[in-house]
């Protein structure tokens, strides 16, 4: 009979423990939270949506999808709409990246470079707000049509370069790319 009520015992502290447990859980974390909250009014926390920089994957697996399909188009990392394309040239996978945004600097947000494989350039669509503005070749430079309006006022209006962000291989030859907050040539 005297295990049957140690059973008894032992059973009926089991929800005290439990409930001490939650109760200190739910305490630190107030606290927590507090604390955050006053670290956060002092300046003392940056706080930021998206990271400044991401991995955009191998070196040598996107070397290899670039060169069977193109540049590699990515969203913005922080849900703005500065999209990139990821180009690699050459042959190393370690050397010749270039990552440069889908639009000319000014230009609106529905005229994002369109990849044209068969002419292996980057072309705007084809709507009446994106009209005149320029192709740009595989590696960003502005390419000035005849019907794109003249040279001389695309160079005035900064179209000669899509701003570009850095890139670099990293540990792992992983693809690793900063997104600057003004892009060069923005």
């Amino acid at each position: 009979m005297k295990p049957l009520n140690r059973n008894l015992e032992s059973q009926s502290r089991v929800p005290w423990r439990a409930l001490t447990f939650a109760v200190v859980a739910v305490v630190v974390g107030l606290g927590a939270g507090f604390l955050m909250l006053r670290l956060a009014d002092s300046g003392g926390v940056d706080v930021r949506l998206g990271d400044a920089e991401f991995s955009a994957g191998t070196a040598a697996s996107r070397s290899r999808d670039i060169a069977e399909g193109g540049p590699l188009l990515f969203p913005d990392p922080r849900g703005s709409d500065r999209n990139i394309f990821i180009q690699h040239l050459g042959e190393d996978p370690n050397r010749g990246w270039l990552v440069f945004e889908t639009r000319w600097a000014g230009s609106p947000s529905s005229c994002s470079l369109i990849w044209e494989a068969v002419s292996r350039q980057f072309v705007p669509p084809n709507s009446l707000e994106c009209r005149g503005l320029p192709r740009a070749e595989a590696d960003g430079t502005a390419v000035i049509l005849a019907n794109a309006g003249s040279e001389a006022a695309d160079t005035e209006a900064g179209l000669t370069r899509l701003p570009q962000h850095q890139i670099r291989v990293g540990s792992g030859g992983r693809l690793i790319v900063a997104f600057l907050e003004q892009a060069a040539g923005s």
